[in-house]
């Protein structure tokens, strides 16, 4: 019998091509998450991290329903030696269906902090939240930001960069040690766990989640750090080949396409003509699911402004060739529906601009979630700037998106750490973002 046993167990391990390998004991004690991933119509990758090396099934239900084992029998395993972590996925679900979920050990005990819920996609109407630049340096060190996010109900969010940042104080992205003790800190704040639970998550990094202050290519634990953050976020892939933050999310009628602007990029001063920013690989990946793409919105999302060109710190002018190389791309190839989203300013903004595409091209800034906010700058010395959008607290962006009439529609609106509206409303038809040309 015990030999049976064990052949049924080790069955069991293998059928799942998704997840990882089992390790270590059981118990239902979990120190984050757990967080959902990347959702599609059919699909959910699920994350979480505890002290130990844990395994779970994960078991399902919809409204009214009964509570049932996940397609396949899924593991949800968390393991390496610090702060053990891991991701699995579960796929066999019905489009914009609302299920519960809920981790069983294998001693039977159900790991639960929080509801943990999602919707599958393929919704009509939806609500898409971003933001950028998340530490314990800001007004609230609680950083109870996320539990008004959560309370917002998106559907997914999409984080921009400075995911966390690593201290100045002991220049802790000088040891890897260190920057995995600021990620398990940052990942068990108790006012970020609902959110987690409740609502996919999407990532890309700037500077401070992936070294110091205005790092590039040449930073000494560049590799190192790829593998510490990609332990933490179950996006969809990373890159063409493994290659940087960088990955597409097809939504109903969104496209989106997160970009790594800090992998390949060379030095700011660097004197090299032309110098790269986002690697040869990444240009291909990107043109050519811009041209694929047949989605009323499409969403580039990236560390830092594309746009704006009144201020010193980090921007896409200071690669003015790779900012030119997409804008030309755009125009050459009468890509329609272009929406830019961009963090890093600790300030929040839109810009517009009305002449490089034959349509508006419009820029929506959102930064500091949770982290020191910048000065204001006047309207009248900010070119393309809409008047009063300018938010100087902690915030998030807020993206309504309705399929349900002819002409689709997206409104942006703001909202600050304790639920107020902050800056404008903006709206914006599908039908306004098509070349006139």
């Amino acid at each position: 019998m015990a030999s049976l046993r064990a052949i049924a167990f080790i069955a069991l391990t293998l059928i799942v091509a998704s997840c990882s390998q089992p390790h270590g004991d059981s118990t239902a004690t979990l120190n984050a998450g757990p967080m959902l991933g990347d959702i599609t119509s059919s699909s959910v990758k699920v994350w979480a991290a505890a002290d130990i090396p844990l395994r779970f099934h994960i078991e399902l239900k919809t409204e009214g329903g009964e509570w049932y084992q996940a397609e396949n029998n899924p593991l949800l395993v968390l393991a390496n030696s610090d702060n053990p972590r891991g991701s699995c996925q579960i796929n066999g679900l019905l489009p914009d269906t609302e299920y519960q979920y809920r981790l069983i050990a294998s001693d039977g005990v159900v790991a639960a902090k929080s509801l943990q819920k999602f919707r599958t996609t393929g919704a009509d109407k939806y609500r898409l939240v971003f933001g950028s630049c998340a530490g314990d340096w800001g007004p609230d060190p609680s950083q109870s930001i996320f539990k008004t996010i959560a309370e917002q109900h998106p559907q997914w969010f999409l984080w921009m960069g400075d995911n966390i940042y690593y201290s100045r104080v002991r220049e802790e992205w000088n040891d890897i040690d260190m920057m995995r003790e600021r990620w398990a800190m940052q990942r068990s704040l108790p006012h970020l766990q609902q959110l987690l639970s409740s609502t996919a998550h999407a990532s890309t990094w700037d500077d401070h989640d992936y070294g110091p202050n205005n790092s590039d290519k040449t930073y000494f634990l560049r590799d190192e750090s790829y593998e510490l953050y990609k332990s933490y976020w179950p996006n969809p892939y990373f890159g063409s080949d493994d290659d940087g933050v960088y990955f597409s999310l097809h939504l109903n009628g969104v496209d989106v396409f997160m970009l790594d602007t800090r992998f390949h990029r060379q030095p700011n001063k660097s004197s090299v003509p032309n110098k790269e920013l986002l690697g040869e690989q990444q240009w291909r990946w990107l043109l050519r699911e811009l041209s694929a793409s047949r989605a009323p919105f499409k969403l580039i999302v990236s560390g830092m402004q594309l746009l704006a060109e009144y201020h010193k710190y980090e921007s896409w002018s200071m690669f003015n060739s790779e900012k030119q190389r997409l804008l030309n791309y755009l125009v050459d190839n009468n890509i329609d529906g272009v929406v830019l989203l961009s963090g890093d300013r600790h300030i929040g903004e839109i810009l517009r601009d009305d002449d490089v595409l034959g349509y508006p091209l419009v820029e929506f800034t959102a930064s500091p979630l949770a982290a020191g906010v910048g000065s204001s700058t006047d309207d009248s010395l900010v070119k393309r700037r809409v008047a009063q959008s300018e938010i100087t607290a902690e915030h998030f962006g807020i993206l309504d998106f309705d399929f349900s009439g002819v002409d689709p529609t997206l409104i942006y609106s703001a909202m600050g750490q304790h639920g107020e509206q902050l800056g404008l409303s903006y709206t914006l038809h599908a039908s306004q973002l098509k070349s006139q040309q």
